[in-house]
């Protein structure tokens, strides 16, 4: 019994070092995850009426 729970303890501990050492070398995933968009807005109104909205558009 003594000896599966310091087995157990050791693979845990491994597992962590596991872990935690290739997150050093690892280069961080939150650099740019997604490109920066530009919005473009623009103020539309229709033909024989006094009505308006707005549109708006991303460009990369």
């Amino acid at each position: 019994m003594r000896r599966s729970v310091v087995i157990a303890g050791m693979v845990v501990v491994l597992a962590g070092i596991v872990v935690g050492g290739t997150s050093l070398f690892a280069p961080p995933a939150t650099e740019e995850v997604a490109p920066e968009t530009e919005t473009e807005i623009e103020l539309v109104a229709l033909e024989d009426s006094q009505s308006e909205f707005w549109t708006s558009s991303q460009r990369a």
